[in-house]
């Protein structure tokens, strides 16, 4: 309905086309995902997928880039805050996979098996080590609020993970939450950190004259709005 208002029907339906993709692909994955096994199999795409986002940002540093751009750590996203924002969803379903328990508690009967618990003693490296070089790539990104999130991801993490993991790997957790925390309010205070929240203020202006553009466009079209991917027009 809102095509009918749309000042560019052709922005008009191609995010039209976009959402339908994305609700396409929600419904899909809701009613043909049973098993565990078919959630982890999503989780491991994932995972390698910000595994090679961070691998093509190592060639970009090196000058080696695709497409033109002002920026070192991007990958494919266009900008380091996108790439910081998908690595933030990714570290965690790392973490997830990396301190999951033994092949018994995924349906693997391993028993006495050595070879067993080898690969899965291997797979568990892997993600731990996915995880941690994702999360350099996140720090490289210089994204303020991507610490925030991240910090908050692990946080519900540390608390879902109580009531089902070992007290050793609680601890493990907490620690982390703890630490990061600290490190949190001591950059709050540090002088490097304010100059930082300085340098950014114009940027933020910024965006509340967006807010304030976007309050009037509301009141001029409060019912079919603009047009579906016609805001920016």
């Amino acid at each position: 309905l809102s095509l009918i208002k749309a000042t560019n029907i052709h922005l008009g339906l191609n995010s039209l086309y976009l959402l339908l993709g994305f609700l396409s692909l929600f419904f899909l994955l809701l009613n043909h995902t049973e098993k565990i096994s078919q959630i982890q199999e999503i989780m491991l795409a994932g995972v390698l997928a910000g595994l090679a986002s961070c691998g093509y940002s190592v060639f970009q540093n090196k000058g080696i880039n695709l497409g033109a751009s002002r920026f070192s750590y991007i990958s494919t996203f266009g900008n380091p805050i996108f790439f910081a924002q998908y690595l933030v969803a990714m570290i965690p379903l790392s973490l997830a996979l990396c301190f999951r328990r033994g092949p018994e508690a995924v349906g693997i009967s391993s028993g006495d098996n050595p070879k067993v618990r080898f690969w899965f003693g291997l797979r568990r490296i892997f993600f731990g080590a996915v995880a941690m070089l994702m999360l350099l790539f996140l720090l490289l990104t210089r994204s303020f609020a991507a610490y925030l999130g991240l910090g908050a991801a692990i946080l519900v993490m540390g608390i879902s993970l109580t009531a089902s993991q070992r007290k050793l790997k609680r601890i493990l957790i907490w620690v982390v939450v703890t630490a990061f925390t600290l490190g949190l309010a001591v950059s709050l205070f540090s002088p490097a950190f304010k100059a930082k929240l300085s340098s950014r203020r114009l940027h933020g202006l910024m965006r509340i004259y967006v807010w304030q553009s976007t309050l009037r466009m509301i009141g001029d079209h409060p019912i079919l709005g603009v047009g579906v991917g016609n805001f920016r027009v």
